[in-house]
């Protein structure tokens, strides 16, 4: 019965979300009041990305001068927060 909310929880200021509002933003900073407070919200887990990954997350390439290698670090973790919640 709550599939249309969401939560973005960094574990210090949880913001909550309704996908199902296409009129305008229902955003709150406090738990909407048609959740119960007996819901268990699960904790956040760290995202580790892949390559499969690669179309929704951002990343920096480098290339090793010495050997011509290419490698890559995601820096999806450090920038998300810089994301508006509803952007697709």
């Amino acid at each position: 019965p709550y599939d249309n909310w969401c939560v973005i929880d960094d574990a210090f200021h949880p913001l909550w979300y309704n996908t199902a509002n296409r009129q305008f933003f229902e955003l709150s900073w406090l738990r909407p009041a048609d959740i119960p407070d007996d819901l268990e919200i699960p904790r956040p887990l760290p995202v580790m990305p892949t390559e499969a990954d690669e179309h929704i997350v951002s990343k920096m390439i480098y290339l090793n001068e010495f050997t011509g290698d290419y490698y890559h670090e995601y820096i999806e973790p450090l920038v998300s927060h810089l994301r508006f919640p509803l952007t697709k």
